[in-house]
């Protein structure tokens, strides 16, 4: 961001509104640098305690954790509430590397090295570095450096106050989250439709590194009205920046163990213009403050937070009370109980961006029309299967239809696909050979896959390779390289960009243990990894995503059943969601050149989205015409930059070599992409047309007389033309005599 012209755009628009103070994250932490150390050789206590009295949180920053297999370390707080252990918590990153543990909320955290019984050789270099604490200010010092957008009287009261009276309105209100961001700064945050995206300003959140760096505290409100300690908060952090606006102070980005949150609900956009004097009401992080209600102001008819202005520029205008934090905060309408504008200016009036100007950017994001999961039982009902999966699905609050094959082949075809963005498929206990997709369903599943959408397809079976063996759309659309079957594995962990992180599970089945084995291909990765060998692989690329498991999820317990389900859905979801930065993909799949052609140009596009800086790799690759002999190899970087979205070319120089060889091709492959996604097509293939007329010299010496047969046999990818020299006519096959010497040519062209 250039942040001069950011700088510029704000004092503007102070100056057009009249408004007090410009808008910008809230401090509510410091830094200090510490030195807290736990090793191994450490003779006295594991445990280490960090308190600041008064502390309104302590984050600590880790720059050393050398651990032993199986050890382990926690940070919680006093009464155990809080408690992360290490390696497998959330944590925030930033540039001083290493990692920054989740907050602990209250002036206090403990640290503790766990250790498992078991000799080891140099222990110098294994423990626990902690360099770095933020702790939080206190409240007091917090108000001291905020520039009130208080409004008459602070009417801003605790949440909890109106659990009884405004029922509807505390339960939207579950849905704001309090930001952490960078350790020390402060804003408010909201989940926006089902799926997993959250809204704040952008001048709360700018870039990738500032969703690296953030933290999203769900649930942090007092339990009663005004007093008592805050209820159980739920912490996670960002994961990825989707699209962030200056003009509009927006940003959509969506936070890591989006399972966690769900539960919190989420709020529904109103993209209209609001009505003078509707009413309102903000709930809201102000100061750092458990969650508030901006519902009352003494400035309003009715002593009710209204619409004062309806339109300013971007904007609209209220007296409702805000402060430093509450940037980010949702604007409600009470006539709907849905977001009007998007709070990030303070001054009386305060003003929020109104949801009708942002709503068209976010569109392609926020599609809640989306289509449901059609969930494929192709179980034999011995057991029944189903409950396994809709029981997981019903509880992660997933819409899905069924397709039921009744044991047989009698599978959706693409027309019904085609109604779906993703496709989960189980098999159960159906051993027999029509378990699984038969080659009409894989046919239909691929034309689905491959369709102008991008689509998600898992299936879970451990007798889908038995029932139709190794076919083409497993190796094509799945990934699978080989499949042994049988082999009864009883633990899976897992692997690959989609399942890493899911520590070794235990298969209980609830019919007998059949699972497999299967080894991914070059284009696809393991997804989980059994006691055996691999057990799953998944396939993405810029069409499609799918998984392929050799066990059963019914083999697993329902927790760990949805946690699978769900990393595959947020995998899908990314995989779905258009990039800021564009898919970058090749013009055309395939060229045709003359072998006396100088060169072969390849565009290069950019398209559906230009904010970053964005690149992508390409190379050459022989196929029958080989570099160097028949074409210049090619290798490189192509860049873009921010806003650009110009043709890039690939020239590839033609060496006319003067061989007969017929047609040749190699291929050009992109990959790589930064910032932007890989589109399709990703790989050409150039194919060279041969222009070297052939011609092949027969000498013929007479043996005692007679005649012979000579026949011109032409390679692939040509024609006979003629004879020539001593022989003539344009037959392939000739008779001649054998009584003096000749010299016959026979001539041939390229195929036209």
């Amino acid at each position: 961001m250039n942040y001069l012209s950011k700088y510029l755009f704000w004092l503007a628009l102070l100056l057009n509104s009249q408004l007090s103070f410009a808008a910008n994250p809230i401090k509510v932490g410091e830094l200090e640098q510490i030195n807290t150390q736990i090793n191994y050789l450490q003779e006295s206590s594991f445990t280490k305690t960090i308190s600041y009295p008064g502390a309104s949180y302590i984050k600590l920053h880790v720059s050393k954790a050398v651990l032993a297999a199986g050890d382990s370390v926690t940070i919680s707080s006093p009464d155990n509430k809080q408690v992360y252990t290490y390696p497998g918590a959330g944590f925030t990153t930033d540039s001083f590397g290493g990692f920054w543990a989740l907050s602990i909320i209250g002036d206090t955290a403990i640290i503790e090295l766990h250790r498992t019984p078991q000799p080891l050789d140099n222990l110098n270099n294994f423990g626990i570095v902690i360099d770095k604490v933020a702790r939080g200010l206190p409240k007091h010092e917090v108000e001291a450096l905020i520039t009130e957008s208080t409004c008459g009287t602070n009417e801003r009261t605790d949440v909890a106050c109106y659990q009884n009276s405004h029922p509807t309105e505390f339960n939207k209100s579950n849905a704001v989250a309090r930001l952490l961001i960078n350790n020390t700064s402060l804003c408010t945050a909201w989940r926006v439709s089902p799926n997993n995206y959250m809204f704040t300003n952008e001048h709360c959140i700018t870039s990738q590194a500032d969703v690296n760096a953030t933290e999203v505290w769900f649930n942090y409100q007092l339990a009663t009205c005004g007093s008592g300690n805050a209820n159980t908060t739920t912490i996670v952090t960002g994961e990825q920046l989707f699209v962030d606006d200056t003009t509009l102070d927006f940003a959509l980005f969506s936070v890591k163990n989006f399972a966690s949150i769900q539960s919190f609900g989420f709020l529904e956009l109103d993209a209209r213009t609001p009505v003078l004097n509707e009413e309102i009401y903000i709930p809201q992080h102000g100061a750092g403050n458990p969650k508030e209600f901006g519902i009352e102001s003494d400035q309003n008819t009715g002593n009710v937070c209204r619409i004062d202005i309806a339109t300013i520029n971007n904007d609209t205008g209220y007296k409702c009370d805000t402060t430093g934090g509450s940037s980010g905060s949702p604007v409600l309408a009470r006539s709907s109980n849905k977001v009007i504008a998007l709070h990030h200016l303070g001054g009386c009036n305060n003003q929020g961006v109104l949801i009708e100007k942002i709503q068209p950017l976010v569109k392609t994001y926020l599609d809640t029309n989306k289509k449901d999961i059609l969930l494929v039982d192709d179980d034999n009902n011995i057991p029944d299967a189903r409950s396994y999966y809709t029981d997981s699905l019903n509880e992660l609050n997933i819409s899905y239809k069924i397709w039921d094959t009744q044991n047989s082949d009698n599978e959706p075809d693409q027309n019904a696909l085609s109604a779906y963005k993703t496709v989960m498929w189980f098999t159960g206990n159906n051993f027999s050979a029509s378990s699984g997709p038969g080659s009409v369903a894989e046919n239909s599943l691929g034309a689905w896959l491959n369709g102008e959408d991008i689509q998600c397809f898992m299936i879970s079976s451990q007798d889908y390779h038995w029932a139709r063996k190794k076919t083409q759309f497993m190796q094509d659309y799945l990934g699978v390289n080989s499949i042994v079957d049988d082999v009864s594995q009883t633990t899976v962990t897992g692997s690959g960009s989609i399942f890493n992180g899911i520590a070794s599970l235990t298969l209980t089945s609830p019919f007998a243990n059949y699972t497999d084995t299967i080894s991914a291909q070059g284009n696809a990765e393991v997804a989980f990894v059994g006691n055996i060998g691999d057990a799953a692989v998944n396939k993405n690329n810029s069409s499609y995503l799918t998984a392929f498991l050799g066990f059963p999820l019914e083999a697993l317990s329902n927790n760990d059943r949805k946690t699978i389900m769900q990393k595959f859905l947020d995998k899908c979801q990314q995989t779905t969601t258009p990039s800021p930065g564009g898919i970058i993909k090749l013009e055309n799949s395939t060229y045709s050149i003359n072998e006396t052609g100088t060169s072969v140009t390849i565009k290069v596009i950019r398209s559906g989205g230009s904010k970053g800086v964005a690149s992508v790799d390409y190379t050459s690759i022989d196929n029958t015409a080989k570099s160097a002999n028949d074409y210049n190899a090619v290798s490189g970087t192509l860049n873009w930059n921010d806003g650009d979205n110009s043709e890039k070319t690939i020239t590839i120089v033609i060496n006319d070599d003067n061989q007969p060889e017929g047609d040749e091709n190699f291929r050009v492959e992109i990959s790589n992409p930064k910032v932007a996604i890989l589109g399709t097509p990703k790989t050409a293939t150039i194919n060279i047309k041969d222009n070297d007329p052939a011609t092949l010299t027969s000498k013929i010496t007479p043996i005692g007389g007679g005649t012979i047969n000579l026949t011109a046999n032409p390679k692939p990818g040509f024609v006979f033309k003629q004879w020539s020299g001593d022989c003539s006519g344009t037959n392939s096959q000739i008779t001649i005599p054998m009584n003096t010497n000749m010299n016959c040519i026979a001539n041939f062209e390229v195929s036209p």
